[in-house]
């Protein structure tokens, strides 16, 4: 019980530990940088790793407050860092054109005043939308820039613009980025948000974000995408059928080709760049500064940044004579998401051993290339001292070479000699005990290996969760149920996606971090659950995820989702 005590505490400790590294963060956002005169905009401050208190909003002056604050907040481990947000929401109509200034809104942690940094607005006047307009719906694909380097980090967004109530989408063909690298991005801004464009006012949304990373210079082509979506016709929706929606209309509309150029790197490039292409921080440590002969020093540098992590290569280590370098290899590697795009680490380590006393001086670099400065950089030019003393391998070394010359010519002499072979006893000796004790043991531990097995089987949580996946559904849409009743329908959606996704994770055993659409679709296929019912499982989710995004509340369509997942759910479990 101790154990389990102090196991607790130091997990306890541990965890407070990585959160008060996570640094306090209180800024502020806007759904959009522009607006239209007379429309509802959000504005949202958000506190970062920290417990807040005392919140005074700015002056709204020339807006009216529509709703809020609306509080919120969120807790997330990410690679063992454990971050919690704070956030207080506003909706705002802007009473006025031009440029508005929002001011800076405070919050009190741990006695510290923390302010956030203003915010500017554009309000500008509407034009009439003409027929064709007001159903206007597209698929942008938007980089930062078009022009670029080999190996830099470029982000793509495939952006949503709709002025109607998009219901779904799905993808039908993507690009096949001939000359990239790609990786998907699935942590992202993915709110919603308005933009303006040419006098019109559009909900947007980043549909989905992609990093390329070029291979080769030259233009190069990103095919569009094609997109299926379902637009709301309106009014009163009917009862629809299994695999027919008379009140959504199915428009396939597609990107445009988008053509970047990418520019080879210069050719004078530093001795110690080996290929890296963004922004990067090194740093570099040694294991000790005084050693002897008979030590091996190992000398650690670290690169972290955006870029294309498989052309960074461990740069040469110039040491001096007295030395003896070793070939040098990765002991720490990996990828992850920040702040929308993807940061990578390497590890390399140099394993150096001193053949002559002396002092030496050793002086690890890196180099890449800064895409923003066009320029090579030297990082990680730290210079350290080395002091190697004389130590007593060659000594020993010369030791142990006489001791093996001896052995092979002298033998020593036997004083004790005796002419008769000692009678061993059995009985009375480890043998002895050990031959009865054993089995006893062997039969005692099959029990007890028995016993465990059929506990850890009584408790396993994962077959505990498999067989409790339609109650906790259910309860799910009841919930989602009562939501309908009071007109929520960001409760409703939210609930029925929850109860949907939380099912075919627990009943198909998908940890929730693997869950995708294909992942998804292979598992259900696995079960041998037809192909029409997958299809409509698939299309829920996406009208649930389309509904949250567009902010739908027709009690109909509410109806229809509520009634289709439970005939799902139904059809699913007959299945399995």
């Amino acid at each position: 019980m101790l154990r389990i005590v102090s196991l607790s505490l130091l997990f306890c400790l541990v965890s407070s530990a990585t959160f008060a590294q996570a640094p306090i963060r209180f800024y502020a956002s806007s759904s959009g940088s522009k607006v239209l005169e007379n429309q509802v905009m959000e504005v949202q401050f958000t506190l970062e790793n920290g417990d807040g208190s005392s919140f005074s909003p700015p002056d709204f002056k020339d807006f009216r407050v529509i709703n809020g604050p609306s509080r919120s907040m969120s807790t997330s481990i990410m690679n063992g860092q454990r971050s919690v947000e704070m956030s207080y929401g506003y909706s705002l109509m802007p009473t006025r054109t031009g440029k508005i200034r929002i001011g800076s809104a405070s919050i009190t942690v741990n006695g510290k005043r923390y302010k956030t940094s203003p915010i500017v607005i554009e309000v500008v006047k509407g034009k009439a939308l003409s027929e064709n307009e007001k159903e206007q719906v597209f698929v942008r694909a938007e980089l930062a820039s078009l022009e670029g380097w080999v190996g830099q980090q470029l982000i793509l967004d495939y952006k949503l613009y709709t002025t109607v109530d998009v219901e779904s989408y799905n993808v039908l063909e993507e690009s096949g980025y001939q000359g990239f690298f790609p990786q998907e991005i699935r942590r992202h801004d993915s709110r919603t948000k308005t933009e303006v464009l040419e006098g019109v006012q559009y909900t947007t949304k980043v549909l989905k974000r992609v990093a390329l990373f070029p291979q080769q210079t030259g233009e190069l082509m990103i095919d569009p995408i094609l997109l299926q979506v379902g637009v709301s016709k309106g009014g009163n929706r009917a009862r629809r059928s299994l695999l027919f929606n008379p009140n959504v209309k199915r428009v396939n509309i597609q990107s445009e080709p988008v053509a970047l150029n990418i520019l080879p790197l210069p050719a004078a490039s530093p001795e110690s760049f080996t290929g890296a292409v963004g922004d990067y921080q090194v740093s570099s440590r040694i294991s000790r500064a005084t050693v002897t002969t008979d030590d091996v020093v190992s000398v650690r540098l670290t690169v972290q940044g955006a870029g294309d992590l498989k052309r960074i290569q461990a740069p040469p280590l110039n040491v001096p004579e007295g030395l003896e370098l070793y070939d040098p290899k990765v002991i720490d590697e990996g990828l992850y998401e920040s702040a929308g795009t993807l940061v990578g680490k390497k590890e390399f380590e140099y394993l150096i051993l001193p053949k002559q006393s002396g002092t030496y001086q050793l002086q690890p670099q890196f180099a890449f290339f800064d895409p923003d400065s066009s320029r090579y950089i030297l990082a990680g030019q730290k210079r350290y001292t080395l002091n190697v003393r004389a130590g007593t391998a060659r000594d020993r070394q010369a030791i142990n070479t006489d001791e093996d010359e001896l052995s092979e010519d002298i033998h020593f002499l036997k004083l004790d000699t005796k002419l008769y072979k000692e009678p061993s006893y059995f009985p009375g000796t480890l043998g002895f005990w050990g031959a009865i004790i054993l089995p006893f043991l062997a039969l005692g531990g099959m029990v007890v290996r028995k016993r465990a097995l059929a506990t850890k089987e009584e408790v396993d949580p994962v077959l505990r969760k498999a067989q409790l996946a339609r109650k906790e559904a259910l309860a799910r849409l009841e919930k989602a149920a009562q939501f309908r009743q009071s007109n929520d329908a960001k409760g409703f959606y939210d609930e029925v996606s929850k109860a949907m996704l939380g099912y075919v994770c627990d009943k198909l055993r998908i940890p929730r971090s693997e869950l995708t659409k294909n992942n998804l679709r292979e598992k259900l296929e696995a079960i041998k659950v037809e192909e029409t019912r997958i299809e409509r499982f698939m299309q829920l989710i996406s009208t649930c995820e389309m509904a949250l995004f567009a902010g739908k509340d027709n009690a109909a369509a509410m109806q229809d989702t509520y009634e289709g997942a439970v005939e799902i759910l139904a059809d699913i479990e007959k299945a399995s």
